[in-house]
This record gives structure tokens, C-alpha cells and sequence, in this order.
């Protein structure tokens, strides 16, 4: 029976350089030649899973925390939750601070604020349309995923604490952190230590986008394989018939996996195709 196979990008199916391996690309390639469907399922915006599939033939990403699908033989969106426009100046107002950057992703475009040479040391920024006004912009333009950025962990913090204060992100809430103050692997920067929160709508993460999806490709669910490493990952494990978890996965996600296979920089996923997984 063919299988769907659902595909984080970073600390899953990108090595740690945010590359694809031969090994995977290849295992990849057999799959699909064989009949099954490949998707990526990334907290990244659309333009950065699209450059990094290069010429696999992977017809659709579901990107932003499953705040979007784009069909890149098409090159066009074929689904979106955005985040409600009064609720987006709010969550902006608890945040401003003159040390915070801001990444917006949106159906057609990703866009960054107070960022500069962002594009030389935060890969995430790169292809990003700088804009001056924050607020006009999110009157003007649908967002489906919004990140404060900064090179200061207390910066983010406190604005967690803020937006908290206000009731974000709690029980009834519409509006949920993704990942919770986590940090960007930025190789090329002099700081290496810039931390983010992923904010999202409630009802948008990877779990609900994947079921999205099945639905829109009359695909069981049933069938499909989840492949992950972290916590924004967790609703695409619940949503999926079978779950693989990376070696170098959170400890949650492992405990969450019906397999764990070896690690992304050790070709984890190539390892579980090529050997068929167990009975799955």
C-alpha cells in the first residue's frame, strides 16, 4: 500500500549544514517513483523549503507551522490560516523593543522589520522583503506566521511575559506559541544566539495542516509517516498513522515515536525508507 510520508526540514531531513543528503534525496526519489507521496512539513516559511527541495520532486510544502500550503508546480497557495489583524498589532505592541527583529511570513511573500545585513547572518531572512511600517503592513497584508527575533534571550522573555500577562496563548486563547523561546543555529553570524517565538493561530499547526492535506489529496491519514525531531512536531505525530522520530530528537518526541531512527546528520530518514521501517 502506498504511504504518505511527512517531512520536517531542520534536525530531520536537513543535515546540520541545512542540507539534503544524496542518501536522502535518493531515498526520497525510490519512494516516490514507487508510488508513495512525499510532503514537506516545516515551521519554515514556503520560499526557504522550496529552495532547499531544489529539484526533488516534492509537489507540496505546508509551511509556517501549517499555516499554509503551496504547490510548487503551480507555484501558488492552495491553503492559508492567517492571523487576525487587531489580534497581530497587540501581540506587536507587547513585543516592541528597539533589540527585536521581526520575520512575517504570509501566502505570497516573507517580510522583516529592524533587521540589518539580517540577510549575511540569519539564513531564515534571507529573501526577505525589508519594510519600515510594521502596523500599515498588517493592516494591508495577511500574515499566517509571526516571529520576534533578538540576539538578547531576555528581550524575548519578557515579551513572552507580556504577551502571557495579556492572555496570549492561554486556554481560549486564538493565538499559540509554536515553539517556545527557541533558538536559531546561525553559522554565520558573530553572536550565534538568536532566540524567537513562533506564533501561529491556534487552529494552525502541523498536525491540522497534514490532515489538510489528506483530505485535499483524498489520502487515509491512516497511511501516512510523520518524520520529526521537536516539539512543533507533536500535532503532526498525532495526526499521522506512524511516527518517526529523529535520534537527535527531544526526549518528548522520542517518547511520542513508534520508531526512532538514526540521527539527521547520520541520515536518519533515508535509513527508515530503505529498510521499509518495520510493519507500519
Amino acid at each position: 500500500m502506498s504511504k504518505l510520508h511527512s517531512f520536517d526540514l531542520d534536525g530531520t531531513l536537513l543535515h546540520s549544514d541545512k542540507s539534503i543528503s544524496p542518501r536522502n534525496d535518493a531515498a526520497i526519489r525510490m519512494a516516490i517513483a514507487g508510488g508513495d507521496t512525499a510532503v514537506i512539513n516545516t515551521g519554515r516559511c514556503t520560499p526557504y523549503a522550496n529552495k532547499k527541495l531544489g529539484t526533488l520532486p516534492i509537489r507540496h510544502i505546508i509551511g509556517s507551522n501549517g499555516s499554509q500550503i503551496y504547490d510548487r508546480l503551480e507555484n501558488q497557495i492552495i491553503y492559508t490560516d492567517a492571523i487576525d489583524p487587531k489580534t497581530l498589532r497587540e501581540i506587536h505592541a507587547a513585543c516592541d523593543h528597539h533589540d527585536m527583529m521581526y520575520l512575517m511570513h504570509g501566502p505570497n511573500s516573507l517580510n522583516s522589520i529592524n533587521c540589518v545585513n539580517c540577510e549575511d547572518v540569519l539564513e531564515p531572512f534571507r529573501g526577505a522583503t525589508p519594510i519600515r511600517d510594521i502596523q500599515s503592513f498588517i493592516a494591508e497584508n495577511p500574515v499566517t506566521q509571526f516571529l520576534p527575533i533578538s540576539t538578547d534571550p531576555e528581550v524575548i522573555l519578557r515579551a513572552r511575559e507580556k504577551l502571557l500577562a495579556r492572555g496570549f496563548f492561554m486556554p481560549g486563547s486564538d493565538i499559540v506559541l509554536s515553539n517556545q523561546s527557541k533558538h536559531l543555529d546561525c553559522p554565520h553570524s558573530p553572536a550565534k544566539n538568536y532566540t524567537y517565538l513562533d506564533i501561529n493561530n491556534r487552529t494552525t499547526n502541523k498536525g491540522a495542516a497534514l490532515t489538510k492535506y489528506c483530505e485535499m489529496m483524498n489520502i487515509d491519514p491512516a497511511n501516512s509517516i510523520a518524520y520529526g525531531d521537536d516539539m512543533n512536531d507533536m500535532p503532526m505525530f498525532r495526526a499521522a498513522g506512524y511516527r518517526v522520530a529523529m535520534a537527535n530528537g527531544t526526549p518528548a518526541i522520542r517518547a511520542a515515536a513508534d520508531y526512532i531512527t538514526d540521527t539527521n546528520n547520520n541520515d536518519g530518514v533515508a535509513k527508515f525508507m530503505e529498510s521499509n521501517g518495520p510493519e507500519c
